[in-house]
């Protein structure tokens, strides 16, 4: 029998602030004075209820912060996690020259769009004539419809362009999708790599309510890396790009599953890992 999550004051005080479209503060300031009208009270109670059988905060409140930003999330995304934050750092904190000529940035499996519109948001804010073009695909129109919801959020919906695409399939219907065509290639991807054991583990939260698509892969959870790798491989050729640099992030325990299938499709790269802030190998950087 599965247990209830009783809210705490702390979520408590978050579902208030998302019914009242005020701040937590202001809540903290106001608790003892506070009144929820009829209407209120049953989003309330409605939230209240909804937590007790484990739904997750984020998709109770409909948003989830994610590099000092607010993202819409909804059932048809994932949740995005602190972690995943690595994958963002790292790409900002890229030498300048890199992105001297015109490069690609694409967010493969961009969800909720929550890396790249951190990207494009925080490269805009620099400067906004840097040669970088930002795109986000997905395979679910859903997804990609929050993406575009969140870029819109920001008013950098102009800059990234949102397609549909099973990983890098519709680069390769036509050149024209890439528009213009770039120099440089960077490839970023939080794709599903959960193996089927360990999903069976995770949280009742995770289980039920994140979708499984987004999440669960098959051979190790590594089946959709080893797609994508072998789709950059011919992109590689179709293109003739000056340089690759990809950006994913893993489960701790593939590390060395994640590095064999590296080589084999890119015997020549350098390869990097990272660990996030638990000291868990959570980053691979590849350079081509």
């Amino acid at each position: 029998m599965n247990k209830e999550k009783i809210p705490d004051a702390y979520e408590k005080d978050l579902m208030l602030s998302k019914i009242l479209n005020v701040s937590r503060e202001y809540i903290l300031a106001r608790k003892n004075i506070l009144r929820l009208n009829s209407l209120q009270q049953k989003k309330f109670d409605q939230m209240i209820e909804r937590r007790k059988k484990q739904e997750p905060l984020a998709y109770i409140l409909e948003e989830k912060e994610f590099f000092g930003l607010t993202f819409a999330v909804t059932s048809a995304t994932l949740i995005p996690r602190p972690e995943t934050e690595l994958l963002v750092e790292k790409i900002l904190s890229l030498p300048q020259n890199f992105f001297n000529r015109k490069t690609a940035i694409i967010d493969v499996g961009t969800g909720s769009g929550n890396i790249i519109v951190s990207l494009a948001k925080n490269f805009l804010a620099r400067e906004k004539n840097l040669p970088i073009f930002f795109y986000g695909v997905d395979i679910s129109k859903a997804s990609l419809a929050i993406a575009q919801k969140n870029a819109r959020q920001y008013k950098i919906a102009e800059k990234i362009k949102f397609a549909k695409s099973d990983l890098l399939k519709h680069f390769f219907r036509a050149q024209e999708n890439f528009s213009p065509l770039p120099d440089s290639l960077l490839i970023v991807a939080n794709l599903p790599y959960l193996s089927k054991k360990i999903y069976e583990k995770t949280p009742l939260s995770v289980k039920k309510y994140e979708p499984k698509i987004a999440l669960m892969s098959q051979k190790f959870g590594l089946k959709h890396y080893q797609r994508l790798f072998k789709e950059i491989s011919q992109i590689k050729i179709k293109y003739e790009f000056s340089s690759i640099k990809i950006f994913l992030e893993f489960s701790p325990e593939q590390k060395k599953r994640m590095e064999i299938a590296t080589r084999k499709e890119f015997p020549l790269a350098e390869i990097s890992f990272q660990k996030d802030l638990s000291e868990k190998w959570r980053i691979l950087q590849i350079n081509i």
